[in-house]
């Protein structure tokens, strides 16, 4: 009777052992890089009269603040089995600004090019998507970033994200311009 006792906790214990290294083996094999859209920022673009635009050439600066459950999102696409300290890699990919009531004076026509600045709570230092704007109506744009090796995994240490939106003006709006931007991430993790 002891005998089978002794074997009984022997093979359980093997059993135990095998099934933790065959989960932390697993965990280790999981290398994957997906893509995330965060919801649509609102931001208001307001009117720059046609004399100050020709004199200064650019909008005032427009800034906002998000904050994005990053973790959550990590954990859903890996099946619950990683999270956020499990990140390898983060980058944006792109900011697609929209035009939520355009019109033939108001609209992204207005501007030669836009940029995106990018910060966090973590780390001060501007990230910069850009684009230039030919002179055709345009209720949307798609900035990119300008230094696309760079890692902003640093960056995911903070906890609130910081934008500004920045133009260079072709002509002068006559009415507010409320816009979005979507921001699209590439995040690599590693078990």
């Amino acid at each position: 009777m002891k005998t089978n006792r002794i074997i009984l906790v022997a093979s359980l214990s093997a059993l135990v052992g095998t099934s933790i290294y065959s989960c932390s083996k697993v965990l280790s094999l999981i290398d994957k890089t997906f893509t995330v859209s965060l919801p649509a920022q609102a931001f208001v673009i307001p009117p720059v009269d046609a004399s100050i635009a020709a004199v200064s050439g650019y909008m005032p600066a427009v800034t906002g603040a998000f904050t994005y459950n990053l973790d959550s999102c990590i954990k859903a696409n890996t099946g619950g089995s990683l999270s956020i300290s499990n990140i390898s890699g983060f980058k944006i990919s792109s900011c697609v600004l929209t035009v939520t009531n355009p019109d033939s004076a108001n609209n992204f026509q207005d501007f030669q090019s836009m940029n995106v600045g990018f910060t966090s709570s973590a780390v001060t230092t501007t990230y910069n998507l850009g684009c230039t704007q030919p002179d055709t109506y345009s209720e949307t744009m798609t900035l990119a970033p300008l230094d696309t090796t760079a890692d902003m995994s640093s960056y995911l240490q903070g906890s609130n994200f910081n934008y500004s939106v920045k133009g260079q003006m072709r002509h002068g709006t006559t009415d507010s311009m409320k816009c979005n931007a979507v921001f699209t991430f590439s995040i690599h993790v590693k078990g």
